[in-house]
Parts: C-alpha cells; structure tokens; sequence
C-alpha cells in the first residue's frame, strides 16, 4: 500500500500519474487520515478525517483512472460508489456517491513541493 499526504505547499504545474491500487491519504500537519465515516457503504456517507486503526477498511481507497486522465476515488469496501462532491465551492462537502461519468467524482493528482 501507498500513502499520499496532503499539503498547503506549493503545487507543481504538472498534473501526477499516479498508479491504480489502494491508498491512505493522510493529511501531513495533523497525521489523521481520510475515513469513510463508520465504514458506511450507503449514498451521502459522509467522507471524514480519523486517527489510524489497525485493520480499519474505512482508512483504504481505491485509485482508478479514468478513460479522460482523471481518477476516481473508491472506498476499498465499495464496489459501486464513489467520494463525489455536489458543489464546487470552497468549503463544499465530500460524499460517497453511486458512480456516475459526471465531473464531481473526477479527480486530478498535482505533485507537491516543501519550497
């Protein structure tokens, strides 16, 4: 497994190519990581932040790539939903949603930089 950290560094211009499999995401300042909230593989289950437990699936995503370069995000317990957003503001909520083609479950990776 691969874990990818997020960050308020800079942002390369380059879009990453990151590899399909499973993944934590964990964030670098606080060191909790992205969570399915109560392993709930139901529509509007809300995405959170949580410590690390051992043998917790809710901690575990799937990466997979689109046919137009972007990827989705899966819970690795899902087998037909997807972490979507229903607005593009800032501060907007992220949910699990049934998968759709449409732009809210489409994600790019952009490399990082400490300065």
């Amino acid at each position: 497994m691969f874990t990818v950290f997020s960050t308020a560094f800079a942002v390369s211009a380059a879009k990453a190519e990151i590899e399909c499999g499973l993944y934590y995401f964990v964030n670098e300042k606080s060191g909790k990581y992205l969570a399915l909230d109560g392993n709930n593989d139901k529509t509007s289950a809300n995405i959170q932040i949580e410590s690390y437990h051992k043998d917790s699936v809710n901690l575990v995503f799937k990466i997979k790539n689109s046919s137009d370069n972007t990827y989705k995000i899966q819970p690795a317990e899902s087998t037909t939903r997807f972490i979507g957003g229903e607005e593009a503001s800032s501060g907007a909520n992220i949910e699990l949603q049934k998968s759709s083609t449409s732009d809210n479950q489409a994600f790019y990776f952009y490399e990082v930089s400490d300065g």
